[in-house]
């Protein structure tokens, strides 16, 4: 994909005791940036996904907005965000620099919100870029 953004996400699944949690790898462009936190209850499928970086009510401010052409998911609001656990998300990804075990059972990200805004810079600093996010399992 030329003069494209393009993100790639590795899940590996991990059963938590406090509900299941998804882990994984963010990559762009082949480049690992971060980690990532999913509650699975609710995870978005595998596949390949159109991202626009636009306004969210919820947030107040521009976030990445995953979507694709088959579905509805732009309206349920799946978007990349902050967040330490799987209590702070439903459908969407969370994203931070890396994992904090609290017991052998329980985990949180780190540095989550200045993840958020590395990543926005980037997509900001590519304004007329399509961005896309292929999501896998490893």
């Amino acid at each position: 994909m030329h003069n494209c953004i393009f993100f790639e996400l590795k899940r590996y699944p991990k059963y938590l005791r406090d509900g299941y949690a998804i882990t994984g790898e963010l990559y762009m462009n082949g480049v690992s940036i971060c980690r990532t936190l999913e509650n699975a209850k609710y995870a978005i499928p595998e596949g390949l996904f159109a991202v626009d970086y636009c306004d969210s009510p919820k947030f107040g401010r521009k976030l990445p907005l995953i979507h694709n052409d088959t579905d509805c998911r732009a309206t349920r609001g799946l978007r990349i965000h902050a967040g330490n656990s799987i209590s702070d998300t439903q459908g969407c990804i969370l994203v931070g620099r890396d994992f904090k075990w609290l017991n052998d059972k329980t985990i949180r990200l780190l540095e989550s919100k200045l993840t958020v805004e590395t990543l926005c810079k980037i997509i900001e600093l590519n304004p007329k870029c399509p961005i896309a996010l292929l999501i896998c399992e490893e």
